[in-house]
């Protein structure tokens, strides 16, 4: 007779958040029997109780009157699951559901966070948790969904539990989710990239976020550079547009062509001021242009030429 130490495996596997309770391997009233099926339960705790799972000490540990662990699994009400005990726990009582007569022994009891009365609805997310769970467990231990049954169908008349749920139309969902399991994100992984923390600015972030907001950002440099006609040329007088990588091969190819003749030996003053004087002529042309009108080119020559004949050492 085993200890089921493949619980947590099984629900994390199926994409699920798992939180494993000190101890829970080898807790129980002595070994389970063989899995023939698994029993819902809700726990009556006050809805007013503060906590995801606030029976948790209790189904860990017990009552006054029964000692634990009282489930082998609990379910948060936002449905995070709880491994509590591999071993048998006290959660069926006497009773019976066709084909099983020891509730205990051969089925895993899952206690789901729920006052059971009226007015308090389940939690969306907590009774897809419980129906995806409760697929995987079935599937892990090869069983049928008909061996899915709640804890008053195993004891009708004496428990009312899981309050609220029709067990038959459960049944059902849980069936179509052990033949087309969700195709969704999960476990680790999941619960990895919705981990906060506080970036360098001091802002809340998830991993999720921190990722996308380095994916845009990432996505605006390559924009920046390397687009066509993402940037204004930084070529004086230029009016093309162009990307800021060859706007600075642009100027770097500028900058090089003047140093390059002073490094090869070229003191001319006039070989200098020729080498600039198609960027001086950008310059002025839109300046005049600006300044004086479109049609004064001959005014725009006269002042290259003065300047580029000022640089070349001419006098004035």
């Amino acid at each position: 007779m085993p200890y089921h130490t493949n619980l947590a495996r099984i629900l994390r596997d199926a994409g699920l958040k798992v939180v494993e309770q000190p101890g829970w391997q080898s807790r129980g009233h002595g070994p389970m029997g063989a899995v023939q099926g698994v029993m819902w339960h809700h726990t009556a705790t006050s809805a007013s109780a503060a906590g995801n799972f606030p029976s948790l000490n209790i189904v860990t540990n017990g009552r006054s009157d029964l000692p634990g662990p009282l489930c082998n699994l609990g379910l948060g009400r936002d449905g995070t699951w709880y491994v509590i005990a591999a071993g048998l726990a006290y959660h069926a009582g006497s009773g019976s559901y066709p084909g099983i007569t020891h509730g205990n022994t051969n089925t895993i009891g899952i206690e789901a966070e729920h006052p059971g009365t009226p007015g308090h609805p389940w939690p969306a997310a907590q009774l897809d948790s419980y129906r995806r769970g409760t697929a995987a467990l079935l599937k892990a231990f090869g069983l049928d969904s008909d061996r899915l049954m709640g804890h008053k169908e195993y004891a009708p008349g004496r428990k009312i539990d899981p309050y609220g749920l029709d067990m038959p139309n459960e049944r059902r969902v849980v069936q179509g989710l052990m033949t087309n399991p969700p195709k969704t994100a999960g476990g680790i992984e999941e619960m990895a990239f919705n981990d906060s923390f506080k970036d360098w600015a001091g802002n809340q972030q998830s991993v999720l976020s921190w990722m996308n907001n380095i994916d845009k950002r990432i996505a605006q440099l390559h924009h920046i550079f390397l687009a066509p006609g993402a940037e204004a040329s930084r070529i004086p007088g230029d009016k093309n547009r162009t990307n800021l990588r060859d706007a600075i091969m642009d100027n770097t190819a500028w900058t090089n062509r003047i140093l390059g003749l002073v490094a090869a030996g070229s003191t001319d003053p006039q070989a200098v001021a020729d080498a600039l004087r198609p960027v001086i002529s950008s310059v002025v042309e839109e300046a005049v242009a600006a300044a004086l009108g479109e049609d004064n080119a001959a005014q725009a020559d006269a002042i290259v030429n003065e300047i580029t004949r000022r640089l070349g050492g001419e006098a004035a």
